[in-house]
């Protein structure tokens, strides 16, 4: 159980970097091709999220590695280096040497991407990405905006002004059309604030950021915490259809329903509390993710002022950190305070908006909020600006009635939404089972049936495009979520018995085949 702790441990620890996995690629650059194009559609700019391409750190001799993301081979080797300080601690042996040992195998896993007290970066680092070449916009194709997802919101800001001019004059349209995905939401809303809305056709916001994200919010306030049930569900839903991780996620579930998850997570919180009371953690994250301008931008107002005390202490007013207290006020004062007022202003001068959202999963399962609508992610109450939820397996009721009534009917099928309370409730769309940065043939033609609309495009006006869909991953389609295609009801324990056996003969079958060839 100690071995099965520590690794717990140490991917709590690990949990912010992978909270926002790779979204979209951009086509591979090519010669230019000739300006002017008379298509009468804008060419589409992705403005894409956190590990969209690798940050590369450049030494001395002018040679360049990949230094985030980290290989996964690094977190097992994490483990091993100091297994001693790890277990030590899960057998109730706390010293300042085995927590010193974890804070600077954390830091030294994320060295090449530490920041500055200012916020700047320490060291010589840059995404791997350049302009593309060439004008795939005639052939369909958008462009993507990528960027060091570290760096503060307005400088970020400034950088996809000088794309959005340069890809003007690559396809020779004087307007584009904006889709910001994940953190590159509240990249949207920050180039809105500053350039405002001219020469811009459409702008949605898809699984966007820019509210808060409710798990780096509590990351960031010291509220961790494992849940037997959420961390089942949660490996469950994201888990590859492979052998070993089918067989993984369902030994992990047969060890919650005998009790032993719940055993070992209680460990687990029990280490991670003293962890905190010892000030371990906040100096790790303050010294990871605690000096990025772009993380702390994601920190929603309900936490802001509760974080930045856990994350500085008593050096919040010695001056130190400033400069970085400044590019994180601001943006937070400027940018997130306003971004439904930034929205609503962006629908009454552009016209064409839309915000997708996902739900139907759960929120990754290290903090005390993890009973929350998500998309594997992101807390869907955010990325929709404002729907109604019912928690994770849980329905609004049957007596539930709609929030706003605005003459239209904007409850879910499934009875877990209410859409009628989000920012644009006719221009909202919902995708259930469908994880944050999966996209699909569906979500592409949504995105485009949004920016090339004649008019602003509403969830009544396209049948194939309503205002719920359901996500089937076996067939990898996304169709119109009814009473009939919602999640089936929970499973009995005779059921689940039967379904055991059942696994274990499909185990060896994979195995006996596995063998042969």
């Amino acid at each position: 159980m100690k071995k099965i702790t520590a690794v717990l441990l140490a991917a709590i620890l690990l949990c912010i970097p992978a909270v926002f996995p790779a979204a979209a690629e951009e086509t591979p650059a090519e010669e230019p091709a000739a300006a002017g194009c008379d298509c009468g559609n804008s060419p589409v700019i992705l403005i894409n999220g956190i590990n969209a391409r690798d940050l590369l750190l450049t030494d001395e001799t002018g040679a360049q590695t990949v230094t985030f993301p980290f290989a996964n081979e690094d977190i097992p080797a994490l483990i091993k280096e100091n297994k001693k300080a790890l277990w030590d601690m899960l057998d109730g042996r706390f010293s300042d040497e085995s927590a010193a040992a974890v804070e600077q195998a954390v830091e030294g896993l994320l060295a090449g991407v530490v920041m500055n007290d200012d916020g700047t970066s320490r060291y010589d680092v840059r995404i791997d990405w350049e302009y593309p070449m060439w004008d795939g916009h005639k052939q369909g194709q958008g462009f993507t905006f990528c960027y060091d997802w570290r760096l503060d919101p307005f400088e970020i800001a400034d950088g996809l002004h000088d794309f959005i001019q340069y890809v003007q004059t690559l396809t020779g349209h004087d307007s584009v059309s904006l889709v910001g995905f994940s953190e590159g939401a509240l990249m949207l809303n920050t180039y809105l604030c500053v350039y405002g809305y001219e020469n811009i056709d459409a702008c949605v916001w898809y699984c966007g950021a820019h509210n808060g994200v409710e798990i780096v919010g509590q990351l960031f306030t010291g509220r961790y915490n494992l849940d037997a049930a959420a961390v089942t569900d949660y490996v469950h839903a994201f888990t590859e259809q492979t052998f070993a991780m089918e067989a993984l996620s369902f030994a992990l579930e047969g060890l919650r329903d005998i009790g032993v998850t719940r055993a070992a997570l209680k460990i687990t919180n029990k280490v991670l509390s003293k962890l905190n009371d010892m000030g371990t953690l906040q100096e790790i994250t303050r010294e990871t993710f605690g000096k990025m301008p772009a993380i702390w931008a994601m920190v929603g107002d309900e936490y802001y002022e509760e974080a930045k005390a856990y994350i500085f202490g008593d050096d919040l007013t010695s001056g130190r950190y400033d400069a970085l207290l400044e590019k994180i006020d601001r943006y937070h004062n400027e940018v997130q305070a306003h971004s439904a007022e930034i929205m609503q202003t962006a629908a009454e001068q552009i016209g064409k908006v839309g915000v997708i959202s996902k739900y139907g999963t759960r929120m990754i399962p290290v903090t005390e909020n993890a009973t929350v609508q998500a998309d594997g992610v992101i807390h869907s109450a955010g990325t929709s600006c404002g729907a109604v939820f019912a928690p994770f397996g849980k329905t609004l009721g049957k007596t539930y009635l709609q929030a706003v009534s605005d003459g239209h009917d904007h409850l879910s099928a499934d009875g877990m939404v209410d859409a009628s309370a989000a920012l644009f409730p006719e221009n909202t769309w919902f995708i259930k089972n469908l994880e944050h940065s999966q996209s699909n043939v569906y979500i592409n033609d949504l995105l485009r049936r949004i920016v090339t609309a004649d008019a602003p495009l509403t969830v009544s006006d396209d049948p194939a495009f309503p205002q719920f869909a359901v996500y089937n991953a076996e067939e990898d389609s996304v169709s119109p979520l009814t009473a009939d295609n919602a999640d089936p009801a929970p499973k009995k324990a005779v059921v689940r018995i039967r379904e055991f056996f059942q696994k274990i003969r499909d185990w060896f079958l994979h195995l006996f085949d596995w063998m042969k060839k």
